[in-house]
Order: C-alpha cells, then sequence, then structure tokens
C-alpha cells in the first residue's frame, strides 16, 4: 500500500480508538459497583477486542499485547472465574492510560513501557485462574482445513473453550489491495464488519517481496484471519465473498504434548467417549475448569461460555445482503438516563456514524462564516442608506441565509457536556482512594450543549475545583459520621443554559469554608489588617487570591495556594465568571457561567463621524440617551 494510504488507516484507528476508549473508561467506572452485570463486561470485551484487532492488522504490536491482556483478564470476568474488584478495575483502567497515550503516538512503538502493567494483569490472571485453565492456556491447538493440511495459526486450549457454544472456527482470506481499489472498502472498517458477528483469533498479513520501486498498491497484499463466529459455513462463504474474499471452515485439535491419541474420524470429529454428558468447564466435579482431554476435535463448537454474550445485532447474513453496513450500525446504543452512580447514561461502545471532519477545517468554516456575518452587515447598512427597495430584499434574504449557516456551523461544534463529566468521574475516583475517602460524583445537566473548544478549556479549572472538594472540603469518613453526615460524601457537577451562557455548577457536602480561618489567613499575608472585621461575603473571593490557601500543609493535591487562582483566570479568559456559595459545616459551591460558544460574540454598532465601529456587548456598561440640549453639548465637544 501507499504510504498515503496507510496514514489514512492509521488515522482512522487513532480516531476511532479514542472514542472506545474514552467508553471503556466510563464502563469499568460503572463496573466496579455493578459487578455483576454481563451485558457491561460483553461490551467492554468487545471494545477491547476491537482495538486489538485493528491493532494488530496495522502491526502495533504493543497496544496489540497490551489490549489481548486485558481482554483475557475481561474473559475470566465474563466466565466468572475472576470477580470484579477495585484492584482489577485500577489495572484495567492504568491499561486504558497505557493504551490512550500509545494510540496517540502509534509510531513511537517499543517506547513505551508496558512490562509493570502486563505482569500486572498477569498476576490478576494467575490469581484468579483454576490450576487445570493454567494448564489449558499452555496447550496448543492443531487447525487443519477440509483437506486435513495444517493451517499455521496460534491459538491455545484456553482461547477455544471461551467461545460460545456452537461457534464454529474459519479461515478467512482478503486482498487488501483489491478490497481498497475495487471495493472502497477500508480494512478497518472490514475488521469492525467481522468483529460485530464473531471474533477474530488470530490474523497475519503477508506483504510481497519487492524492490522498491514498485508500486505496492498494485500488488496483492494478502489478510489472513482465524475467525470465530456462530454463522454457518455458507453465510461465511457469502460475507467473504460479498467482500472479495474467500472463507473456509477450519478443525480444531487439541493435544498436550507428548499426549498420544488415534486420528479423528473420517467426519473430522472425534468419537463420543462413553459415559455421562460432558459438563462446562464451571460445573466439573472438582470445581476447577478441566482442560480438553488429549487429542480432541472440536470442529463446530468450542467447550462452554458461562456467560452468555449479547446477541448480534445483525447477522452475517445481513451483512451478505448489505456489505456496506459496517460495525458502528449494530451495536446496541446505551440507553439514557441516570446511572447508578447518578452520573449521565454511560459511554457507549458505539462508534458514532457520520464523517469525521478535522478542528482545522470547522475552525475554516466558521471563520468564513464571520467574515460573511461581516459582509451581510455592511450590505445590510448600505441597503439602509440607499433606500433601494430591491437592494434591501436582497439584503434580507442575505441577512435571512448567513444567520441560518451560522447558527448550523456553531452547532457543529457543540458536544454534550457529559463528553467532558466521564473524564471529571474517573479523577474523583482516583483521588478519593488515594486520600482513603469515599465520595461519589452525581451529575445532571450532561445533555447540555458547549462548544468543543470550551469543553476542553474547561478541564483544568474544574479538575482544580474537584482537587479543592476532596483535599480540603469532604470530611475523612469517621469525621463525618461524627459529624452525623454518611461516610460516603457526594459530589455533585450540574450543568444548564440560561440565555447565551452555560451554568456549571460544582458542589460538595463537606465542611465548606470557615470565614474566620480565612480572616486569620488574610492577616497573615497582610492581605487585610489585623483589625478588620470584614463580612463573610468579602471574605469568600480571598480564596482566588495568588497564593492564598488554607490547608494546614502541603499535599500533592493542594495547598500552595494556586488551584483557585488558576480557576479565576481560566474562566475570565474565557470571557465567564465564578462564583461561591459556602455553607459552613455542610458544604461548598463553585458555579462558572461561561459562553456557548467563543466563536461569535454580540456587539454594539456604534458610528463616530462617517466611521462604524463595532464594540463587543459585554464591554458595555451604560447606553444613554442623549436629546436636545444633552446631545448638542456633546457635539459642541467633539
Amino acid at each position: 500500500m501507499r504510504q498515503l494510504e496507510l496514514s489514512e488507516f492509521l488515522s482512522e484507528f487513532i480516531a476511532e480508538s479514542r472514542e472506545r476508549l474514552a467508553g471503556v473508561e466510563g464502563l469499568l467506572l460503572q463496573l466496579e459497583r455493578r459487578s455483576g452485570d454481563s451485558e457491561m463486561v460483553n461490551r467492554l470485551f468487545r471494545a477491547i477486542h476491537s482495538i486489538k484487532g485493528a491493532a494488530g492488522f496495522l502491526r502495533l504490536d504493543r497496544i496489540t499485547e497490551l489490549s489481548h491482556a486485558m481482554e483475557s483478564v475481561l474473559a475470566m470476568v465474563r466466565s466468572r472465574e475472576i470477580q470484579v474488584d477495585s484492584d482489577i478495575v485500577d489495572a484495567l483502567l492504568t491499561g486504558v492510560d497505557l493504551l490512550n497515550k500509545m494510540v496517540e503516538d502509534p509510531e513511537q512503538g517499543t517506547g513505551f513501557r508496558i512490562g509493570a502493567i502486563l505482569s500486572r494483569l498477569d498476576e490478576i490472571l494467575s490469581v484468579g485462574l483454576a490450576p487445570m485453565v493454567k494448564t489449558a492456556m499452555e496447550i496448543p491447538v492443531r487447525l487443519t482445513d477440509a483437506a486435513g493440511a495444517a493451517v499455521d495459526f496460534s491459538i491455545d486450549a484456553f482461547t477455544l473453550s471461551d467461545l460460545p457454544p456452537g461457534w464454529r472456527l474459519y479461515r478467512l482470506h482478503y486482498d487488501l489491495n483489491a478490497l481498497a481499489r475495487d471495493r472502497r472498502q477500508s480494512p478497518l472498517a472490514l475488521i469492525h464488519r467481522l468483529i460485530a458477528d464473531g471474533r477474530i483469533l488470530d490474523a497475519r498479513l503477508d506483504a510481497p517481496a519487492t524492490g522498491l520501486e514498485a508500486d505496492l498498491s498494485e500488488l496483492p497484499l494478502h489478510y489472513e484471519i482465524l475467525y470465530a463466529t456462530a454463522a454457518d459455513a455458507d453465510a461465511v462463504a457469502g460475507m467473504a465473498a460479498a467482500q472479495g474474499g474467500a472463507g473456509a471452515p477450519l478443525t480444531a485439535e487439541t493435544r498436550p504434548p507428548g499426549a498420544a491419541g488415534g486420528a479423528p474420524g473420517p467426519s473430522g470429529h472425534a468419537p463420543e467417549a462413553p459415559g455421562p454428558a460432558r459438563q462446562k468447564p464451571s460445573e466439573g466435579p472438582s470445581g476447577m475448569i478441566s482442560p480438553p482431554p488429549a487429542h480432541t476435535v472440536l470442529p463446530d463448537t468450542a467447550l462452554t461460555d458461562t456467560a452468555p454474550m449479547a446477541p448480534p445485532a445483525a447477522t452475517l447474513s445481513d451483512v451478505c445482503r448489505n456489505p456496506a453496513q459496517g460495525m458502528a450500525d449494530k451495536e446496541t446504543p446505551v440507553p439514557d438516563g441516570p446511572t447508578a452512580q447518578g452520573g449521565p447514561g454511560a459511554p457507549s461502545d458505539r462508534i458514532a456514524t457520520g464523517i469525521r471532519i478535522s478542528e482545522e477545517k470547522l475552525d475554516r468554516i466558521v471563520d468564513l462564516v464571520g467574515e460573511l456575518t461581516t459582509l451581510q452587515a455592511s450590505l445590510t447598512r448600505e441597503a439602509g442608506e440607499t433606500g433601494n427597495p430591491r437592494l434591501r430584499g436582497i439584503a434580507e434574504k442575505v441577512e435571512r441565509i448567513s444567520g441560518e449557516l451560522r447558527d448550523v456551523s456553531l452547532r457543529v461544534r457543540m458536544l454534550p457536556i457529559a463528553t467532558a463529566f466521564g473524564r471529571f468521574t474517573r479523577l474523583a475516583r482516583d483521588l478519593t482512594r488515594r486520600q482513603a475517602k469515599e465520595a461519589t460524583l452525581r451529575t445532571s445537566g450532561g445533555t447540555t450543549e458547549l462548544d468543543k473548544k470550551l469543553i476542553d478549556a474547561l478541564h483544568d479549572p474544574i479538575a482544580h475545583i474537584l482537587r479543592n472538594s476532596i483535599d480540603h472540603g469532604i470530611e475523612p469518613p469517621d469525621d463525618r459520621i461524627a459529624s452525623g453526615k454518611p461516610a460516603r460524601a457526594t459530589l455533585s457537577m450540574d450543568a444548564w443554559h440560561a440565555g447565551r451562557s452555560v451554568f456549571i455548577r460544582v458542589s460538595d457536602d463537606g465542611r465548606g469554608l470557615d470565614p474566620e480561618v480565612l480572616r486569620r489567613r488574610a492577616v497573615e499575608m497582610s492581605i487585610i489588617p489585623a483589625d478588620r472585621r470584614p463580612t463573610d461575603r468579602e471574605l469568600l473571593p480571598l480564596i482566588f487570591t495568588p497564593g492564598f490557601s488554607t490547608a494546614a500543609t502541603v499535599t500533592e493535591l493542594s495547598g500552595r495556594g494556586v488551584g483557585m487562582d488558576v480557576v479565576k483566570r481560566s474562566i475570565e479568559s474565557l470571557r465567564g465568571a465564578v462564583t461561591l456559595e459556602n455553607r459552613p459545616g455542610r458544604g461548598l459551591s463553585v458555579t462558572l457561567k461561561i459562553p456557548m460558544t467563543l466563536a461569535l460574540m454580540d456587539g454594539l454598532l456604534v458610528r463616530v463621524d462617517e466611521t462604524h465601529y463595532l464594540i463587543p456587548l459585554q464591554d458595555v456598561l451604560e447606553c444613554r440617551y442623549l436629546a436636545g440640549e444633552k446631545l448638542a453639548a456633546v457635539r459642541r465637544r467633539g
């Protein structure tokens, strides 16, 4: 493939992986409190499996290796061999953080150190797995085609046993260059389509050996996949043919090293052993999963799947009828509404359909709309001054169309603020665990829309507010119980629209601000004289003073007096404002008021002599009407 094409595939992978990982983080935070939710585990598994499949195709080995280790842990959670707890969630969240870093710079390759998290995930597996399961993970599987020829894929007996009952194995073959050239099909779209109806267990990409001067896009680029699905051979063959590929069933044969056994029967199936019906692994007599016996042939099905996967929203036959349908159209969306933690609906593993546009292009569109709006205002003024009715009619139409275009271009940049709430849920969780405190972050107003640039700019100010609430405001559990409060504190984050502004309020039910402590600290810093007794309302703004802190000691979270100062400066740079509501002994609320967008602003058009000026409306304090002698006096002064 040409370098341009590879770059396009990489960009597509980065964009999709960002969305998936954001959803994975939110789901993990909910799974910590809803460990028995099998559908949530399934969605987590599918998201990580999708990243692994795409990374494997792009030969991003470190991403593939880490996502495979995370997938293995999730597989054991799904089969209920491992019980989710905070330590497991911590490990998976650490993996998500590393995947995010590697996705942002995938070409760095071995520059990322993942040994520590791989060891941690392996330790979780080692502790949680029964000894016989560990043995099964070391048993190789021999794969053969219909003619009995060996097929070179890598898979172990435990991976095979993790497949749902009735699933079959297939070898799929595609020429990716032909796929892109003849059907305009992205390899990543192909991978997602396959994952929507099954699992990619292994794959290999064979590039042609040729000179550097050759155009690789004109040569075959073979992509072979070991694929597992519940669909029958005809459906798989039809699906592969619809994409210009081929599909054929495989037979799986497990044989521990050194084990002897007879050849499989003529049909490719091993003879059934006499005795009771085969038990599921979790139902074995010893309570442990038993590995497959020596020389067991598994042509059509896996051993078991103790936690059923959610049924796919479309079958392979559906894909055959509509090859253009992708994975994004088939995954189950997350219902709206509050979660168990009080937050917005959980992030979905569904990749939004549509066309991705870079921020630079969106910014250029908005800039051009702004210039068009200025030109339209000039046209309207000129039409009014000339009194030409035809020109006035044209100006009115241009004003209407440019207004609609402005509104559409601004809506394209707007995102629900719930996209930011997920990051703060993770931050609150990590900070409270580090401080040995207990708190739940409840959110509302997640559908409130805000310019994406403002959402990005709000991250640091809101993070500072949360750090202060957790470090200064929320008391340790024992102190809360002693004061008659529940041991678990409540942090609230609410958003709403009012006019052309958006309000975001961050509250806690902690100890609040002690006015006497504020006054004493202000005296120590020589901000106020010792004999002055300011009101509580006058004392509150002091926390925005650079270097001002009420913390008795400096911690890794706060105490240096820079947090709220940063909040105030950051919000004011966005043409916003910060207000405080203090409830001593009961908590503190910090409210941010910001414009919905920075792309356009309201202005006051004024004329001085023959020159027109546009003054930002936010800078206008007062407008007065002058007439008669007052107007004449102003004119005399020039």
